[in-house]
């Protein structure tokens, strides 16, 4: 750990000691022969992470064995930035229910809760065209019927993906937009039956 020591303030002028040893405890890590001089200006140590603290003590004959405490103050660990994972699912439709829905590249938009089978988001990210969403889902198709899941720009399909078969357990399908969308835009994803188009 990098401790820096000053001597400032009022008592760079009082300060009639010109040389100090520091040390750090536990360990009694030692450095003699500092300066007055270098702690002026600041002066850097490297002690071992388990130092707490220890003493500055005046070594020189005018203040020979005057000394001063000093304490380390804990910090808090610098927290490791966790990526925005916002998922959301649609409620389940024709015989379908869908897990979470996510961006492929984890920019994940925000969603508003789902309201039937289609839910509006607010978007925290822009999108370009080619960016695709993993969409998850398991289940029997109503009758057999294609059912599309499909993402609108404004009220524009964007695009979609068909499902002609019955899952397999929890299958994963991936819908590729064809227009790039901004965080202003009006997003939506619905499933709805048929085939989907543009």
């Amino acid at each position: 750990m990098l401790v820096t020591f000053y001597l400032s303030g009022p008592y760079s002028a009082s300060t009639v000691a010109s040389e100090f040893t520091i040390v750090g405890n536990p360990g009694a890590e030692t450095f003699p022969g500092v300066l007055k001089a270098q702690l002026l200006t600041g002066h850097s140590l490297t002690f071992s992470e388990s130092v707490t603290g220890g003493t500055v003590t005046a070594t020189d004959a005018t203040c020979e064995g005057t000394v001063v405490n000093w304490y380390t103050e804990p910090q808090a660990p610098t927290p490791t930035p966790t990526p925005t994972v916002a998922q959301f699912t649609l409620s389940p439709a024709y015989g379908l229910s869908f897990g979470t829905i996510t961006h492929s590249t984890g920019l994940i938009p925000e969603f508003t809760y789902p309201v039937s089978s289609s839910t509006s988001l607010d978007m925290i990210s822009s999108y370009s065209s080619g960016s695709q969403f993993e969409v998850i889902a398991s289940g029997t198709r109503v009758g057999g019927q294609t059912v599309n899941i499909n993402i609108q720009k404004n009220g524009s399909v964007v695009g979609y993906v068909d499902l002609n078969s019955d899952p397999v357990g929890q299958q994963t399908y991936y819908i590729t937009i064809n227009s790039g969308f901004l965080t202003t835009d009006n997003l939506t994803i619905s499933v709805g039956l048929g085939a989907g188009s543009y």
